[in-house]
């Protein structure tokens, strides 16, 4: 109780001076490298961490593109504006017991962007003080500060914890210039944390995904130890994991084929 008194109050300090720690051209990139991604009825957030001339690639979770068995859209925000919706191909996924992954990697097509994308590299630092910018309930990307409070192998506990659309949030430093965790779970009980992947953990997989899409012509590549993602996740400590749920969305989802 008193631990979780303390965190509250250094959040309160932290965003009390948000304004002066970011410049607002700092925050308006992490904004407009966020994504809604909609799949099979849900909403998550992806991030676009890479491109090149012809694809922005975005970094999500598997639970939020539903195991990559359905059609996968995205929108974004461009200078206060949103996009419609755009399909993106998964052309990654990842998700195992004993690490505790849970990644997407999404395509998009420049052709259907009519806007340039800001991309937010993945980096390997492991600062105390993140950011995390979301689609919380499918609405415009939020930024929320949170502290980290404790370091499990490739996982990191902070709170307060993410709510339902911030699944596949990446966490970036305070400056926004690097994705440095990717949001995925919350652990269970009343004084629940939010739990996320290191950015060390996920950044060279995500890369050779995207190269070895981009040079191999390949498909997709898959990492699985388990087809299910739902329910409990359990890690070698013992700790147990639920995935954030997706952020039910009430529109049908119509998407066309990857260019």
């Amino acid at each position: 109780m008193i631990r979780n008194l303390i965190i509250m109050v250094l959040l309160l300090s932290c965003n009390l001076t948000l304004a002066q720690q970011i410049p607002d051209d700092r925050l308006q990139r992490v904004y407009e490298a966020t994504v809604r991604v909609k799949c099979n009825g849900g909403i998550g957030t992806g991030t676009v961490f890479d491109e090149d001339d012809r694809y922005y690639y975005i970094l999500t979770n598997d639970h939020v593109v539903d195991g990559g068995n359905y059609p996968v859209t995205i929108e974004y925000n461009k200078k206060h504006r949103k996009s419609g919706r755009l399909s993106a191909k998964v052309i990654g996924r990842k998700h195992t017991k004993g690490l505790t992954f849970d990644i997407a990697i999404l395509r998009l097509s420049k052709l259907k962007v009519s806007d340039t994308l800001p991309v937010i590299p993945i980096g390997t630092d492991d600062p105390k003080l993140l950011l995390t910018c979301g689609c919380q309930a499918g609405a415009m990307p939020s930024v929320q500060q949170c502290l980290v409070v404790q370091r499990i192998d490739n996982l990191v506990k902070y709170s307060p914890t993410s709510l339902p659309g911030r699944s596949g949030s990446a966490m970036t430093d305070v400056e926004g210039k690097e994705i440095l965790g990717l949001v995925a779970w919350m652990t269970g009980g009343e004084n629940s944390v939010g739990v996320a992947m290191t950015g060390s953990s996920i950044r060279d997989w995500c890369y050779s995904v995207v190269n070895a899409v981009r040079t191999n012509n390949m498909v997709l590549v898959r990492e699985l130890e388990t087809k299910s993602i739902d329910g409990v996740v359990q890690l070698p400590t013992d700790t147990f994991l639920i995935p954030l749920a997706r952020e039910e969305d009430s529109i049908p989802e119509f998407g066309d084929s990857d260019k």
